[in-house]
């Protein structure tokens, strides 16, 4: 039978991944295994590595193979590939009525349950809002790695859940706090040989504070919603284009600086580099929503400096193109894509300052523009006594690349195969 869910975790077992999600039609959740035996039903990783959470998938199940308090489980045809039919929004995720807040984490606030308390529950996964999440990881006395957690949730302290995670089960984030998540938190269908039911953190969504305020908020029936947009909403392999997206349309809605997050200046957004950024958001988000590939080249406007444009140093000496782009650079973006002497260069030439010229090697000279912007050449000898000629930009034509630095986004793919 066929099966559209949403995927929402996929986390570690036995090597290869425990696949859970809501099913789309129930709104309840559906745990996907290989067989009845709860010690061999992992699914191999290569199943569903092509995916991300929240892709809405399409897949074939043999059976349900319910198992102790995993109730959820159903077997899945290995036959039949998953198909991607769309994505769960972010936004849906928290105000569908999705994520619950009963009293205690599957009844109690231990990090497991007694066989006895195991055959209570009628899940065997939750979806829980949590506060101030630390990675309590640590080398045990076996020498291995045990990865910990310890939260809080409806005012109660919980410690000792197993993180298994498979983006946070690194040692990179051990003593690390997220303030407010999403967990997912799970049941094992068989106990441990001490008889006890361990709790599993499946999955983390961190959350921002307005995030996690508005589903402590959140009607069960909503009307007139306020858009809003995560990145997590698209695919992981854009993941980082849209996120700088996100955040620069997010913030000038809400009237707030992107950078620093101060009130706007309503000018700033007039500002040469404030439009071509915007321009490129609105495509990024664009290809996204399309699920299109969104690739490196297409992050070539994150040198753009917003803001800072007016903390770039002008000399008034003539400077060479390589200088003005690490002016330029100084104060760009820690992020963002460095500035070329090359792509000034080209970005003159299509402005009609520079020409150039082919004897030998191509060479570009001022024209007759460039020059009454105070762009020239200068005669210079190497140390081996080769002469060759060099181009200077004076102030004028650097206050004119400052005034039009967006433009420069539009000749660097072709500057970068000249």
């Amino acid at each position: 039978m066929k099966k559209s869910f949403v995927l929402i975790t996929r986390s570690y077992k036995y090597g290869g991944y425990c696949i859970a999600g809501f099913d789309m039609e129930t709104k309840q959740w559906i745990r996907l295994v290989t067989s009845g035996d709860p010690y061999k039903n992992e699914i191999p990783k290569s199943v569903f590595e092509p995916f991300d959470d929240l892709d809405i998938l399409e897949v074939e199940t043999v059976r349900a193979e319910s198992y102790g308090c995993q109730t959820e489980n159903f077997v899945l045809d290995r036959a039949v590939p998953p198909v991607r039919k769309g994505r769960l929004s972010f936004y849906e995720l928290l105000d569908s009525g999705y994520v619950k807040a009963p009293p205690t984490i599957f009844g109690n606030v231990l990090s497991y349950l007694s066989e006895e308390e195991t055959a209570r529950q009628r899940t065997s996964l939750g979806l829980f809002k949590v506060q101030s999440l630390v990675f309590d990881y640590f080398v045990g006395d076996d020498g291995k790695p045990h990865y910990r957690s310890k939260f809080l949730y409806e005012g109660k302290q919980y410690s000792g859940l197993s993180v298994t995670d498979p983006i946070y089960r690194k040692d990179g984030f051990a003593g690390g706090t997220i303030e407010h998540a999403l967990l997912v938190v799970s049941l094992p269908a068989v106990p441990y040989p001490n008889g006890k039911y361990y709790k599993f953190i499946a999955k983390i969504f961190p959350l921002s504070a307005e995030e996690a305020a508005r589903i402590k908020t959140a009607p069960s029936v909503i009307s007139a919603p306020r858009p809003r947009i995560f990145a997590r909403d698209f695919p992981d392999a854009s993941r980082d284009s849209i996120s700088l997206a996100v955040h620069f349309l997010q913030s000038l809605a809400e009237g707030r600086d992107p950078d620093t997050n101060a009130v706007l200046d309503p000018v700033l957004i007039l500002s040469p580099s404030y439009e071509a950024w915007l321009r490129y958001c609105v495509k990024t988000m664009m290809k996204a929503s399309a699920g299109e590939k969104i690739g490196r080249t297409d992050k070539k406007t994150t040198y753009l400096l917003r803001g800072n444009i007016g903390k770039i140093q002008l000399s008034d000496d003539p400077i060479p193109a390589s200088k003005l782009s690490q002016r330029v650079n100084a104060v760009c973006e820690p992020y963002g894509k460095k500035l070329t002497a090359v792509a000034i260069g080209a970005f003159f030439l299509q402005a009609g300052m520079l020409r150039e010229e082919s004897a030998g090697r191509k060479r570009k000279f001022p024209t007759e523009l460039g020059r009454t912007y105070g762009i020239g050449t200068e005669q210079r000898i190497t140390g081996n006594g080769i002469r060759y000629f060099i181009i200077l930009y004076g102030r004028a034509a650097q206050q004119f690349f400052v005034d039009n630095i967006d433009r420069c986004v539009e000749v660097l793919d072709g500057s970068a195969r000249r």
